[in-house]
């Protein structure tokens, strides 16, 4: 009898499987969903079946991630997951918090002090592509002598064991190969777990509202800036929240800033973006007014563009160039009150999200550049040594 049983709870098990694949086989043929409104994202679909498909090896791949999308109740099985995985961080992170001074393994990335850290990158790691970035840079130096040369270079959480605070070596490596004068170099300060945290985002690589006011601060030393620094009129706080790259990295939802910036009485400023003339550059105003519930660092500092300019109309002001990543933003409007024009290139999008192309040498005479800047992490230069032509 028990046996009996077993073999028919098996065959209904059995049915109920091929029922529910079948089922799922046939919505994704015939009645696919375009749209995941959980997701917020368009929904991979069954590939046309042809004989290049089947000889590239791509059919299987493309047909598995469309099942994987259309199959009955794989939304619900996605949100299930993505609660279960927040229920366990919940659970768990206090345990991982607790550990003190030293790091802690959590989902491919690591924690110090309970807060996702970067692995540090010693020069050793990276050192081939350091030497071609200083090649790239040296090769311009060398076409524009005219041109006086800085070297900004932003240390962050890949530049410092916090634990037993070796240094990554990546500044004093550029300040031996590159060519420009001693007194032109300078870096952004992270010397222990402390100063990093006051001056850095806690779920995001971009440093704070703090830190990027220190930044312009040195960045105005540094070029012999003219005019007074500007003083923050005070400290506001953004409505909404920041969901940081590196909690993205990892799909974790707990990993959050809540965000403050500090408010300034900037000029009058003509904003050219990618050639295009903008109102502002960052949208403070328009993140107060929407009052979404997630802000990005872009949002409110600008987002990134191959090449634009801020022009205050100071024609007794040098012309400057920044060349650099992400860091440089927020600090852009408040250097353009002592010069002429501030431009910025970000040669990461350079071949990518501009609408020419121009090369670097041509865009500094055309612009009448007398001051530029190669400003940026470690991860910028080492991308860096991957451009060509610009």
């Amino acid at each position: 009898m028990a046996r009996g049983l077993s073999k028919f709870f098996k065959i209904c098990f059995a049915g109920l499987t091929v029922l529910f694949l079948g089922i799922g086989f046939v919505k994704s043929v015939f009645f696919p969903t375009d749209i995941s409104m959980y997701e917020q994202r368009t929904l991979n679909k069954l590939p046309a079946a042809n004989l290049g498909v089947f000889l590239d090896n791509s059919f299987q791949s493309d047909f598995d991630t469309a099942l994987g999308d259309q199959i009955s109740f794989s939304t619900y099985y996605k949100k299930l997951y993505n609660e279960l995985t927040s229920f366990a961080d919940k659970l768990f992170l206090p345990i991982r918090h607790g550990i003190m001074d030293r790091y802690v393994s959590y989902k491919g990335s690591q924690l110090y002090n309970g807060q996702l850290i970067a692995p540090m990158e010693p020069v050793k790691e990276c050192e081939r592509e350091l030497h071609k970035a200083g090649e790239v840079i040296n090769n311009k130096i060398a076409l524009m002598p005219d041109v006086q040369f800085y070297f900004y270079y932003v240390n962050n959480d890949t530049d410092i064991n916090f634990q037993t605070g070796e240094k990554s070596g990546k500044y004093e490596f550029f300040q031996e190969i590159l060519n420009i004068p001693a007194d032109n170099f300078a870096c952004y300060p992270v010397d222990n777990f402390e100063q990093y945290r006051e001056n850095f985002y806690y779920s995001d690589h971009h440093w704070n509202h703090k830190g990027s006011y220190k930044a312009y601060i040195q960045i105005l030393e540094l070029l012999g800036a003219k005019g007074e620094p500007i003083v923050p009129k005070g400290e506001l706080s953004i409505p909404g929240i920041l969901r940081g790259s590196k909690g993205r990295a990892i799909g974790s939802n707990t990993y959050y800033d809540k965000i403050s910036i500090y408010e300034f009485e900037y000029p009058s400023i003509d904003v050219l973006f990618d050639g295009m003339p903008l109102p502002d550059y960052g949208d403070v105003a328009g993140v107060f007014s929407r009052n979404q519930p997630v802000v990005s660092y872009a949002d409110i500092y600008g987002y990134d563009t191959g090449y634009m300019s801020l022009a205050t109309n100071q024609p007794d002001r040098e012309n400057i160039l920044i060349v650099g990543d992400s860091y440089d933003n927020a600090i852009l409007k408040l250097l353009a009150n002592h010069f002429n024009q501030v431009h910025s290139v970000d040669t990461r999008c350079f071949f990518f999200m501009t609408s020419q192309q121009p090369i670097l040498e041509e865009y500094v005479r055309e612009n009448n550049i007398s001051k530029l800047v190669f400003f940026g992490s470690g991860e910028f230069f080492k991308e860096l040594s991957k451009v060509e032509e610009w």
